[in-house]
């Protein structure tokens, strides 16, 4: 089920995405976020997760918004795994989302995973980028949920880093 499509935000978000792109300026995108950096990379979108992946868990898990809903599996050796450590054992996240990252776009990969195959990060593959796409919302969790911490407080430190280095 295709919902509400706004042009004019998807122009918006592309012309963004482009200028970081450009720029090289570290790039965080959540849920549609990540769809959108997907799509500007040129990858494509699974449109309806329950109607085209059979045997996919229910990524839009209502109220409340901050719990967690389903595990996450990260990829060896990326940076979602890395802001893991090995102190968390097993990361949980919330899920509000009916689309999904299908084929992935140049220069990302992906890098964690739901329990039912469903891309839940992606991140730029080249070395001096700081790109990742999550399909959660740790906006929503950040207090209570260890990964979405990890990910702003890195996300902040390479925006102060790239803020010094621009400022010579």
């Amino acid at each position: 089920m295709l919902k509400r499509v706004m042009p004019e935000k998807n122009e918006t978000d592309l012309l963004v995405l482009a200028e970081a792109e450009r720029r090289n300026l570290p790039v965080l995108g959540i849920c549609f976020g990540m769809q959108i950096l997907n799509v500007a990379r040129g990858g494509s979108l699974i449109q309806d997760i329950g109607s085209q992946v059979e045997g996919s868990i229910k990524h839009e898990q209502g109220i409340p918004l901050e719990r967690e809903s389903h595990a996450l599996r990260p990829e060896d050796n990326s940076r979602i795994s890395r802001l893991l450590g090995d102190d968390i054992k097993i990361a949980k996240v919330n899920s509000h989302h009916h689309q999904a990252v299908k084929a992935v776009g140049t220069h990302l990969v992906a890098s964690a995973f739901a329990p039912d195959g469903i891309i839940e990060a992606i991140e730029d593959d080249r070395d001096g980028r700081f790109v990742i796409g999550v399909q959660w919302h740790p906006e929503l969790g950040w207090r209570d949920n260890e990964i979405s911490r990890r990910i702003f407080v890195a996300f902040i430190e390479e925006c102060t880093l790239r803020h010094e280095v621009d400022s010579r």
